[in-house]
């Protein structure tokens, strides 16, 4: 059994990588979308409302 990592393939771990995580990006927003799930829900309120809050100001 090989362990170490094959130079050879190393177009393809990094194609198959960026690739991946694009596509699980764009799965993730699509499934947000149905559902009507956001993780920044807060700041696009706040916007709406014509406020634009920095949380880091809050730490103090």
């Amino acid at each position: 059994m090989k362990t170490e990592f094959d130079l050879n393939m190393i177009f393809f771990y990094v194609t198959g990588t960026v690739a991946g995580s694009i596509l699980g990006v764009k799965i993730s927003m699509f499934i947000e979308r149905l559902l009507g799930a956001t993780a920044d829900g807060h700041v696009k309120n706040n916007q709406k409302n014509g406020r634009k809050e920095n949380n880091q100001n809050k730490l103090h």
